[in-house]
């Protein structure tokens, strides 16, 4: 039981090392747009990651979610 544990805090602290570096890197470039992206390839990947505990649907309510979300940015840039 404590392997487990363990191997969930692990998995925990890689991705918000990650995540913590996504922002790092989009927050240093300065463009919102290559913020969003950032954004929403870090979403994917922890997706990915948690894809068993989350479930299918879930996964793709986030993926519909980012996608839209990425349509509204790249229109409202575009003006």
């Amino acid at each position: 039981m404590n392997t487990e544990t363990n191997r969930h805090s692990r998995r925990d602290e890689i991705v918000t090392a990650i995540g913590v570096l996504a922002l790092i890197l989009g927050t240093a470039t300065g463009d919102a747009v290559t913020m969003l992206i950032i954004a929403v390839v870090s979403l994917a990947v922890v997706s990915l990651i948690y894809l068993r505990n989350m479930g299918i649907r879930l996964f793709l309510l986030a993926f519909v979610a980012a996608s839209i979300a990425f349509t509204v940015a790249m229109g409202i840039s575009t003006l």
